[in-house]
Parts: structure tokens; sequence; C-alpha cells
């Protein structure tokens, strides 16, 4: 599958408030939200639903559409720090539509390929000559992992709020 990525724009909006990463909650018999299996992806949706396009300069909001023009992958990268010659990039955001599951993690690693050179972007805009960019991870959220594992992301430890602190050193 061919993604056509780019910055996101103020008009982007609706694209990201109306973007599913997750299933629905579970509900009770009166339709209540019960709690939701994957409470990592329903954060990540309802995070990605309020931003308002576009972003700072030390930031990059990515939108990757298909032909159709249907939001498939959104990333979002944050410039932390340069130290020295090296800049410390976040990936604050990686998610997948719903319905660019069961591709085998195509969509997924065009995502972070996307994102990968937007860091590096970021990293070369301060005359850095290495950007470590880092990822935290929910531990019960195993496509993730393996995303970044096959990318050559290293576990680094815990990050906080039980987050796993997953990184990679990338030149510009």
């Amino acid at each position: 599958m061919a993604l056509i990525w780019r910055d996101a724009a103020r008009e982007d909006r609706h694209l990201l408030q109306g973007f599913r990463c997750t299933i629905d909650h579970t509900r009770n018999r009166d339709g209540r939200p019960l709690f939701h299996p994957r409470p990592w992806e329903h954060e990540l949706q309802s995070y990605l639903r309020r931003m308002t396009p576009p972003s700072g300069a030390d930031q990059r909001l990515r939108l990757g559409l298909d032909v159709s023009e249907k939001l498939m992958g959104v990333s979002e990268q944050v410039r932390i720090e340069t130290v020295g010659s090296i800049a410390v990039v976040k990936l604050q955001a990686l998610a997948i539509s719903v319905d660019a599951r069961g591709q085998g993690g195509q969509v997924a690693d065009l995502t972070l390929a996307d994102a990968l050179i937007r860091s590096a972007d970021l990293a070369h805009e301060t005359g850095a000559s290495e950007a470590l960019v880092i990822g935290w991870v929910d531990p019960r959220n195993q496509a993730s992992k393996g995303l970044l594992t096959r990318a050559g992301f290293n576990r680094r430890g815990n990050a906080p709020g039980g987050l796993e602190d997953w990184a990679i050193v990338i030149e510009p």
C-alpha cells in the first residue's frame, strides 16, 4: 500500500477528530462503557482527536493518506533537546487506522519510516550529526514492540508511568 505523507495543517483537524486507531469500548446492558481492552490505543486516539495542527518548530505532526485521501497513519515527533552533536527526538505518537490492520504491519512500517525521516530532519535543523530517537510503549502493546524491534530499536529500560523506553540512534 502506498501512502501520501504530508505535514498536518489546520484544515486537517477534522481528519484527526474522526481518526480511529482502536476498537470501541466494551459496554454494559445499559450502553455505558465498562472498560477498553487496549487502553493505550484508546488514550492515543483521544490525544490525536484533541490536536489542532499545525505543529511548532520543534515538532512534526505527519499524516499518511491513501489514494482516496483516507487517513491511515499518524505520527508526531518532538525534538526535546540537543546535547553536543546529538539531538534527542521523542516519538510522541504513532498510530495506525483500524482499517489498515491485518496487512502484516505494512502501514505501521511505513508510518514509522516516515517518522524516522522527520526525526532526522528535526536533528539536522540543529546541526546535530546524530539523533537519539526515543519512544515509550505500554508493556502490553506487543504490536508496537514488534514494530520497533523490526526497525532496529532497542529497549533501554522503564520510562515514567510504567511504560517501556525504546530507542535508536540515526544519522540525519
